[in-house]
């Protein structure tokens, strides 16, 4: 099960060696506050656990949808395999200083340049596609035509992933009953592996944490996803042995 990633819905099928079933919000539907944000996630589980019954179970997200994605598994019946993907706990900044804060910010620029560069090298880019990646130079892009001005359905989405982050700053989310696994994109800083992003004390010591080639959400999009399904598939079977 899939937790607002649409893409992931239609990916995962091609590799995945079970059913695929999305979680979507409704586009019309507001961030609720934190309060709300838990009745909503138990609501989630509670359709969960009628549609699913005793199946063996994935729930998988990605960024703040991994966030998410643990809320809900808190409240289902029987604690399902949990996929996290660049899903940084609650408040895991708060143990970082400022000056770490600000360096860490300009580390993630500085990758994610680099990420840009090497698509273009490699023919991934246009020149137009590749210069629209820099807001400044974007701005330029769209006041002259070359790109399109960003949908309301993006902005609105962008929003909405403020909101979520901002909501679950507030909600504890206890120890997690049952396994994890964690998958690290180009995206993350080297200590996201050794500080188990965030999620120390919360998820066992054990919990394994892999590679993905791509940065960020574009790491599930292209052909890196394998990476993902084949330790899905895996465990998987393990589960049903």
């Amino acid at each position: 099960m899939t937790v607002n990633q649409p893409f992931l819905y239609y990916r995962l099928p091609r590799h995945a060696e079970a059913g695929v079933i999305s979680l979507q919000l409704a586009d019309h539907v507001e961030i609720p506050e934190a309060e709300n944000m838990v009745s909503l996630c138990r609501e989630a589980a509670n359709l969960i656990n009628e549609k699913v019954c005793k199946r063996p179970l994935v729930v998988l997200g990605n960024c703040v949808d991994g966030v998410m994605a643990r809320a809900i598994a808190e409240h289902l019946s029987d604690p399902p395999l949990l996929v996290l993907v660049d899903a940084w706990a609650p408040r895991a900044a708060e143990e970082l200083t400022s000056f770490q804060v600000q360096t860490r910010r300009w580390a993630r620029r500085l990758k994610r340049w680099y990420q840009h560069g090497r698509m273009k090298a490699r023919g991934h880019l246009s020149w137009v596609e590749f210069f629209a990646k820099f807001r400044p130079l974007a701005v330029v892009l769209k006041a002259s035509g070359k790109i399109e001005a960003v949908s309301e359905d993006i902005l609105r989405e962008e929003r909405n992933n403020v909101r979520l982050h901002a909501t679950f700053q507030l909600i504890e989310l206890p120890a997690y009953r049952g396994e994890a696994i964690l998958f690290r994109t180009s995206a993350q800083q080297r200590d996201a592996g050794s500080r188990m992003f965030g999620w120390k004390g919360k998820l066992s010591s054990d919990t394994p944490i892999f590679e993905l080639d791509g940065w960020h959400e574009d790491a599930l999009r292209g052909d890196a996803i394998s990476g993902l399904t084949d330790v899905l598939n895996a465990r998987l079977r393990r589960l049903r042995s």
